[in-house]
């Protein structure tokens, strides 16, 4: 009897402690996903690149978001929602942009996703020479090659901060 016992009681312990190893791990995951994408974006990356990494990450955030851990961590989840949310706008920027072109148009601060961009994003709403991402003779052009850095470095500004709530987590405060 005690032979069976002994090792049911192992199995019984490693059943309650891995599932928050498990969602600890998802959380990570989540994190990691959203480092390397920020790694891949820069000036000169191709669209397709892009689409692929995006959908990496996402693969993790939703694996971390249906998981007991993000109902547990309003501040992780929020946070890695809102660094997912700028990465999913900068994907639609982009590809609003090549229809635009494909149209022999361009992407403007008046109609989607211009308007709601310079809403995000009040930095772009400045001329291109001065950081920002509007051009023309009215400033009636989004210059996309600008305003993707402006919401990827949103995006990074918001890691950093999901990087200290989760240093947090793992510290137990």
């Amino acid at each position: 009897m005690q032979k069976h016992f002994i090792p049911l009681v192992i199995v019984a312990l490693l059943v309650s402690v891995l599932p928050d190893v498990t969602h600890a791990q998802s959380a990570k995951e989540a994190f990691r996903a959203l480092e390397k994408l920020e790694a891949r974006c820069h000036k000169g990356m191709l669209y397709q690149n892009y689409r692929s990494g995006l959908g990496d990450a996402r693969f993790e955030v939703n694996r971390f978001l249906e998981s007991p851990q993000a109902a547990e961590n309003n501040e992780i989840t929020d946070s890695i929602r809102k660094v997912m949310s700028h990465y999913d706008f900068a994907n639609d920027v982009w590809f609003a942009d090549i229809r635009m072109k494909a149209m022999r148009s361009y992407l403007g601060p008046k109609g989607e996703p211009g308007q709601e961009a310079l809403g995000r994003y009040p930095m772009a709403s400045k001329n291109y020479k001065e950081g920002g991402a509007l051009s023309g003779p009215r400033e009636n052009v989004i210059l996309v090659e600008y305003l993707l850095p402006i919401i990827w470095n949103e995006a990074s500004e918001e890691l950093k901060g999901t990087e200290a709530r989760l240093l947090e987590m793992a510290a137990g405060l």
